[in-house]
């Protein structure tokens, strides 16, 4: 029996620019303090799909569902210029063709503004570049090694029990996120 060739789509493992689950109010929040051409590699929330891109160009934010047909996948549809054997390979793809200059990636967008869009994907938003501060990533660890009814009986200052204590330790911190790229951006705009 042969086997079905199928597209790579390990992606989660192999790059730090998957988000996993994100939602793409999320994404828009942190590319939007990204300068044009960050992206990020998100699921997709439609059922045809695995993966979803998420990109700033022109100071918006777009979302461009990775298709697969046959044994490759591709951005823009099955007629696509660029179309590769797995993911990771076809978006390091993307950003070499976005550096060398020598054209940019056509990207058919759907719904109220279905026309083509010449896109740029040249700088990865690396998942390990916004990772919690020390102090968020010890209270985790205080948090699961400890049952909620121990934390009370802990040998810490009351400012640091009260830390520890909060009910919502398990929630990203998004704001911290923001606040990462925003320094990021600034010091951008400081170096031009």
């Amino acid at each position: 029996m042969t086997p079905i060739c199928r597209p790579n789509t390990a992606v989660r493992s192999h790059t730090l620019m998957y988000w996993g689950d994100l939602s793409w109010r999320t994404a828009e929040k942190l590319l939007l303090l990204c300068e044009n051409g960050s992206f990020l590699v998100r699921d997709s929330h439609s059922d045809n799909h695995l993966f979803t891109v998420s990109y700033r160009h022109r100071d918006r934010v777009f979302h461009s569902r990775v298709e697969i047909s046959g044994q490759f996948v591709h951005l823009g549809g099955p007629l696509s210029l660029e179309r590769s054997e797995s993911v990771v390979d076809l978006l390091k793809h993307a950003v070499e063709i976005s550096y060398s200059h020598e054209r940019d990636i056509l990207i058919h967008r759907r719904g109220a503004e279905a026309e083509a869009s010449e896109i740029q994907l040249r700088h990865p938003l690396s998942r390990l570049a916004l990772l919690p501060r020390l102090q968020y990533l010890c209270r985790l660890r205080i948090r699961l090694s400890a049952g909620l009814n121990q934390l009370g009986s802990l040998p810490l200052p009351p400012p640091l029990l009260e830390y520890v204590s909060d009910p919502k330790f398990l929630i990203p911190n998004i704001k911290e996120c923001i606040e990462v790229l925003e320094i990021r951006r600034d010091k951008l705009l400081l170096n031009k």
